[in-house]
């Protein structure tokens, strides 16, 4: 749903304070009634437009919105009125028939069929006492005082940091045959590190569970995003080299004096690369040495000079 998508934009833009979102019938009982609460004003043509996109991309229903109440110094949120154009009003009771039919059957799954199926959920009635709750919660909580709401009220630790280290996100359903509600939920985590710090493993989330592709997507998020960082530290390694290796250049150019040939003279250095005291000596050498034996070479019956 949209508390959902927010919820997941809140982990791409930390600090995000994300807008709420719920549903309630109208009066006449045509349509619904969307309330909208969010701090940042302005946005509810903003919402119009994407509920409607929903309603017409994923549900397929073309539907009229409108706003029926403004938010104000009384009001902290702003209500909108969703009226489906071409509702059948038929096939709409016929559903709801066989739903209400379907609803009177007894219940073929079992409870302790259901804490396995459903490992994150939790059952409590009108006093708040837990009354069911699925396999993995029972084993991450601690057993003792999870049935005792006096004492989860009476510690004020409880309501620190150390609760919110497992965080679930789901949808509470009412149970009228038990006049309960069902909490069924899922764990809050982006990766295999966030499971493990809170004493879960990915086996824990069931197969029909999306949070179990999630945790995988964001496990190789974070494997993709160190090798990111990795290769930008090594771009920027190699940067500052190039730039030492052109200062180096500079310095070269600047201290060095270079000589360079031109047409068909060439040159002969003493005392380079290894450097010899008697250089000069050994050039000169050299040089009387190869002018008279340049004298004994004949090109076209001359000697070269």
């Amino acid at each position: 749903n949209l508390d959902a998508l927010h919820d997941h934009l809140a982990t791409i833009y930390p600090g995000m304070r994300a807008p709420s979102f719920r549903c309630t019938d109208a009066e006449k009982g045509k349509g619904l009634i969307l309330h909208y609460y969010s701090e940042r004003e302005g946005l509810q043509d903003i919402v119009i437009g994407i509920i409607k996109t929903v309603a017409q991309q994923i549900h397929g229903t073309e539907i009229d919105m409108k706003v029926i109440q403004q938010r104000n110094e009384e009001c902290d949120h702003t209500q909108f009125l969703i009226e489906e154009k071409e509702s059948k009003e038929e096939d709409f009771y016929e559903d709801l028939d066989r739903f209400e039919e379907n609803g009177t059957q007894e219940s073929r799954i079992s409870p302790y069929t259901f804490c396995k199926a459903f490992p994150f959920h939790i059952i409590f009635d009108r006093d708040l006492v837990v009354t069911q709750c699925g396999n993995a919660i029972y084993r991450v909580l601690p057993q003792e005082g999870l049935l005792d709401v006096e004492k989860l009220e009476c510690e004020d630790e409880l309501t620190g940091t150390e609760i919110s280290c497992l965080r679930l996100k789901g949808q509470m359903i009412y149970l009228p045959e038990a006049d309960s509600i069902l909490f069924l939920c899922s764990p809050s985590v982006m990766n295999l590190d966030d499971l493990t710090r809170r004493g879960l493993y990915l086996s824990d989330i069931p197969l029909h569970d999306a949070t179990r592709d999630l945790v995988l997507l964001g496990e190789q998020f974070r494997e993709e995003y160190k090798l990111t960082q990795e290769l930008e530290i090594l771009t920027d390694r190699l940067q500052l080299t190039l730039r030492a290796l052109e200062d180096e250049k500079k310095k070269t150019d600047t201290i060095d004096a270079r000589v360079e040939t031109v047409g068909d003279k060439y040159m002969t250095v003493s005392g380079l690369p290894e450097p010899c005291i008697h250089h000069a000596r050994s050039i000169c050498h050299l040089a009387l040495d190869m002018m008279e034996i340049a004298g004994q070479v004949q090109v076209d019956g001359e000697s070269v000079q």
